[in-house]
């Protein structure tokens, strides 16, 4: 297992937490600070989505890159 893959599986368990926090919140609808909170959490669930794909990337392009250094 390389450092990519274990960075992967670490926002997975982020990008989990994150979906819990929102189901929660989202039984709470009628809070304005509910919703505020929930808003957050969305901006971070994407941001935490994007990083995961682009370590993938890099983590498919790493031996590619390591075969033409050598």
């Amino acid at each position: 297992m390389n450092d990519f893959t274990l960075l992967i599986e670490e926002w997975e368990a982020d990008i989990q937490l994150l979906k819990t926090d929102l189901c929660r919140l989202a039984s709470q609808a009628g809070d304005p600070h509910a919703l505020a909170e929930h808003r957050r959490l969305q901006g971070e669930l994407r941001q935490a989505r994007q990083a995961q794909a682009l370590l993938y990337n890099l983590s498919q392009v790493q031996p590619v890159a390591l075969g033409l250094a050598a």
